[in-house]
């Protein structure tokens, strides 16, 4: 039985590992599109401008 705990911790640890990495992936996702997003801004002020 504390055999099986512990594989059952352990896969529950690596669980929970993987969604920080996955969510950490997904914040640098949503800066990099933010940071996309930024120049199409600012193309868009300056053909207004013009």
């Amino acid at each position: 039985m504390v055999a099986c705990d512990q594989r059952l911790r352990k896969s529950q640890i690596a669980n929970r590992k993987s969604q920080i990495t996955n969510r950490k992936s997904q914040i640098t996702n949503r800066k990099s599109q933010i940071t996309n997003h930024k120049p199409q801004t600012t193309n868009h002020k300056s053909q207004i401008t013009q």
